[in-house]
């Protein structure tokens, strides 16, 4: 159903991904999605870890984080995170299965 090149280019979309995280009203772990864990989906705001390189390490509140940030899954605790901003099919399953899949 998607290409290959598709489903790359929503993977990018788990990398220095807070303004679009923020910008979310809800998101999805999809290595939790696709292995059927509980709480796949969550709010933004139950997102305690992230990978912020530019800014004061794993930790920090939202008006810390650098443009650079990477949402770390409340529940697994993989960068794997997509928020509905993004525009993809985040309610997919067949579409965060396909991502789990290829990475």
């Amino acid at each position: 159903m998607w290409t290959e090149a598709q489903i790359t280019a929503a993977h990018e979309h788990c990398f220095e991904n807070v303004r679009e995280i923020q910008a979310s009203d809800r998101c999805v772990c999809y290595f939790c999605a696709a292995n059927s864990l509980p709480n796949a989906y969550f709010a933004p705001d139950q997102i305690v870890e992230w990978l912020n390189p530019m800014g004061n390490g794993y930790r920090a509140g939202p008006s810390l984080l650098s443009d650079k940030a990477t949402a770390f899954c409340p529940n697994c605790t993989f960068d794997m995170v997509i928020g509905d901003a993004s525009g993809l099919p985040i309610d997919d399953p067949k579409f965060v299965a396909a991502i789990n899949e290829l990475f």
